[in-house]
C-alpha cells in the first residue's frame, strides 16, 4: 500500500495526477480495490490515522509504502476462494466421509486396514480445519467498515527503506487507529 501525505506529493514523487493519495496492491501488482470509490475512502481512512498519530512529522515523510493485508481475503480474491479454497475443502469433505464407511467396513474383515482408516480420519479432521481457517479471513463487505487493515511493517519512507529494522522500531504507535480488526 502506498499512501501519500497530499496529491501534490503523489505527484512529485511519483508522477501520478489527478488520481488520489495513494493505491492499494495486491501480493500480484494488481489493484486491490475494483470500486475506485471504496480505495478513495480506505486511504483517506489510514491517511487520517497516519496524520492523527504525527507519522508524517515522526518519520519525517510525505509518502510511506507499508506491507499489510487488507481482509477480508473475500472482498478481492472471490475466483481464488471458490477455485482454490472452497473446492479443494468441498473436494474432500464430500470424498473423504464415503472413504471412511468403506474402510471402516473392509477393517472389520480386514485389520491391516485400520491404519489406512485412522489416516482418513485425519484427513478428513484437517479438512474440516481448513475449511474453517479459510472462513475466518472471509466476510461481507458492504462498506467501508467491513475492511480490515493487518499492517505488518513499513517498508519505506522518503529516503529510507525500513524492511531491515526491527518490526517494534519501524512501528512505534504508528499503526493506532487504523481500521483494525
Amino acid at each position: 500500500m502506498i499512501i501519500c501525505r497530499d496529491e501534490e506529493t503523489a505527484r512529485k514523487r511519483f508522477g501520478i495526477i489527478d488520481e488520489g493519495i495513494g493505491i492499494c496492491y495486491t501480493r500480484t501488482g494488481r489493484k486491490f480495490f475494483n470500486d475506485s470509490k471504496l480505495e478513495h475512502d480506505f486511504l483517506a481512512r489510514l491517511h487520517a490515522a497516519l496524520t492523527s498519530a504525527g507519522f508524517w512529522e515522526e518519520l519525517n515523510t510525505s509518502w510511506v509504502c507499508l506491507d499489510c493485508e487488507l481482509m477480508p481475503w473475500s472482498a478481492k480474491a472471490q475466483e481464488l476462494l471458490r477455485q482454490q479454497y472452497a473446492s479443494t475443502g468441498a473436494a474432500a469433505r464430500s470424498a473423504l466421509p464415503d472413504a471412511i464407511a468403506a474402510l471402516e467396513t473392509a477393517s472389520i474383515h480386514n485389520s491391516a486396514l485400520t491404519p489406512l482408516l485412522e489416516k482418513y480420519r485425519e484427513r478428513l479432521t484437517m479438512a474440516e480445519q481448513y475449511v474453517a481457517a479459510y472462513r475466518n479471513y472471509c466476510w461481507p463487505v458492504n462498506s467501508l467498515d467491513d475492511l480490515s487493515l493487518a499492517p505488518f511493517h513499513i517498508l519505506a519512507t522518503e529516503g529510507m527503506v525500513h524492511a531491515n529494522k526491527n518490526h517494534l522500531l519501524a512501528h512505534g504507535n504508528h499503526f493506532a487507529g487504523l481500521p483494525c480488526r
